[in-house]
Formats: C-alpha cells, structure tokens, sequence
C-alpha cells in the first residue's frame, strides 16, 4: 500500500524548495524542511498501521481517500501556522518565485523520453481506459507524450500521464491515476481544497517566475481516480487567463 499526502499548500509556502533547489539556508527553508519532514513521519505512521492491520487480516485492498483538516490531523502549531500562512498567500494570486524555479517549455518537452505510445497500444495494455478529453482544448492540442504512471507491476499499469503542446498556451501535463487498483491511501488537507472540479473540492494555485514563465495546477480526487493538471507556459503574465483555461480543461474531462 501507498500513502500519500496531498497538499499543494505545501508549493504555494515553499516554490524555491519545490520548484528549485536553494544556495543558502534560510528561516523559511528551515520551516519547509519542518513540513516534509511532519508529512513524511504522518506517511510512515499510516503505512506502518496499515501493515499491521495486513498482519491481522483486517485491512482492505483498496486505495483510500480521506479528508482531513489540520486539527484533525494534530499538526504541530508551527507546522499549521505556515501551512495557513501559504494558503492565504496563495489567495492573493499567482506566487513570485525565483528565476530558473519554473522550467521552459522547450526543457519539458526535450525532457520526455522518445518512445510516444498512442491511445490503441496503451489501450491494449492492461490498465484503465484513459480519460475522455475531446471535449476539452486539449482536443486540438498536440499530444507529445504518453506514459504509463501510477504503480506499475508486471506490465500493470494503474495510471496514465499525457503531456500535450497547445499553441499560443505551452505544454500541458494531464495525469490519472486509478489510486483503488493500486492500494494508494490519499489524504487531502481541507484547509488547501480551494476550487471546484464539476462537484468536486479541488486544489489550484499558479506562480509566476522572475525570469517571465508561469505555472498552473490543479489536483482532484473523484471516487475512483486521483487527477493532476499541469500547464507551465514562457509567457508568465497571463498565467491568470492561464489558470482559468486549465479549470475549463478539468471541467470537461469526461472519466
């Protein structure tokens, strides 16, 4: 079984941690490193539970989702002071982040591996069918990549990821994962869940560079898949008009 902590809270307090690494060590660094190190013990407690509950035999085999709020979750007073802290950054728009902290276009893509596989092979494969997104931009974008995700095992596959270029927008990362199939026990912090996905909480927030890129992402949970929806674009200054294009994209992807 997996576990996994869901707190986009955590890019929106931390970009330079996240999204590039640091030269110097600062007060603020010091108290990002406080936050990993709280989700990383949460995650070691819930697996560690849940290998004994496999010992009795009382455990499920199926992937959880649970939503939880900081109390809930007896976070340490510092470490739901900055988590609050990000969040009420994050609600006066996009985050400043340090030049070279969001890649360009050209890297992401000159990133991805060579092999493309197209929707009949990974259709032939075992795994989930991929989800519907004809009715989204990403229609007329162009799809560079394709890749399975999520736990792999034996050439099971749980998940998908797509990366698509969209003229005039930049790249566009879609990623699925079928988190039941594979035992992946998700939690969302309550306090980060700030849009609405056709019904369902979700988490966005962007960032704009110093050096003129910007970044978007939303993340949802339905009650079968996890999504994520990336866009990263080299022209930072509309990442607003952006963002709103990626909530327009997860509105209309059918599962």
């Amino acid at each position: 079984m997996t576990t996994k902590i869901l707190l986009v809270a955590i890019a929106t307090l931390m970009p330079a941690t996240l999204l590039a690494a640091q030269t110097t060590v600062t007060a603020k660094d010091s108290a990002d490193q406080q936050i990993h190190e709280w989700l990383k013990a949460r995650a070691a407690r819930a697996l560690a539970e849940h290998n004994v509950e496999t010992a009795r035999g009382s455990a499920g085999q199926k992937g959880r989702l649970r939503i939880l709020s900081l109390a809930d979750m007896d976070a340490p007073a510092a470490i739901t002071s900055s988590v609050l802290a990000g969040i009420d950054e994050r609600r006066k728009g996009p985050l400043r982040v340090p030049a070279g902290a969001i890649p360009s276009t050209t890297d992401v893509v000159g990133g991805l591996t060579a092999t493309r596989r197209n929707s009949a092979e990974l259709q032939q494969r075992p795994g989930p069918a991929l989800a519907d997104v004809s009715r989204t931009p990403l229609a007329a974008a162009e799809r560079v990549h394709t890749a399975p995700s999520g736990s792999t095992n034996g050439g099971t596959w749980t998940g998908v990821s797509r990366t698509y270029r969209l003229p005039q927008v930049g790249v566009i990362i879609l990623s699925e994962d079928d988190y039941h199939a594979s035992g992946t026990e998700l939690t969302v912090i309550r306090e980060t869940l700030n849009e609405d996905v056709n019904g369902v909480p979700a988490i966005a927030y962007s960032a704009r560079s110093e050096d003129g890129r910007g970044k978007a992402d939303i993340r949802w949970v339905t009650a079968q898949r996890a999504y994520a929806l990336t866009l990263l674009t080299d022209d930072g200054s509309r990442i607003e008009q952006d963002q709103a294009l990626l909530l327009q994209i997860a509105r209309g992807i059918q599962p």
